[in-house]
């Protein structure tokens, strides 16, 4: 489950210890890495916390509503807060790209400005 905008509480987490066949062990070698297991995590929501859900909302035949990403693979959101919070977030990351987009745009053109300066 891929979600944006919601941390939740470690339940339990465990360590899977990886086996190593010589295959792997060439491959590891090869790579540099070397693969010590898998990390799987249990996380869980508390009991009576309201979340709010921005996705795709879709009416399964047995009458059951779900909540799950939009068709085109963009992500959906959860959160403990209200969508404020959410639309805030977002917000803010619009604001940042909007003003790196500016300062690439200028540091551009002042480079620009220098070639074509130096050329005459």
């Amino acid at each position: 489950l891929f979600r944006s905008g919601l941390h939740l509480e470690i339940n339990e987490h465990f360590l899977h210890q990886s086996t190593h066949d010589v295959t792997e062990m060439v491959g590891n070698a090869l790579s540099g890495m070397k693969l010590s297991g898998v990390l799987e995590r249990e996380e869980m929501l508390l009991e009576g916390a309201s979340l709010t859900g921005i996705g795709q909302l879709v009416l399964h035949s047995k009458g059951v509503l779900s909540l799950q990403p939009p068709e085109d693979d963009s992500g959906y959101f959860l959160c403990l807060s209200g969508w404020q919070s959410i639309m805030k977030q977002q917000q803010w990351k619009a604001s940042f790209f909007k003003g790196a987009a500016v300062l690439c745009s200028l540091v551009g053109a002042v480079f620009s400005f220098q070639v074509r300066s130096e050329e005459h």
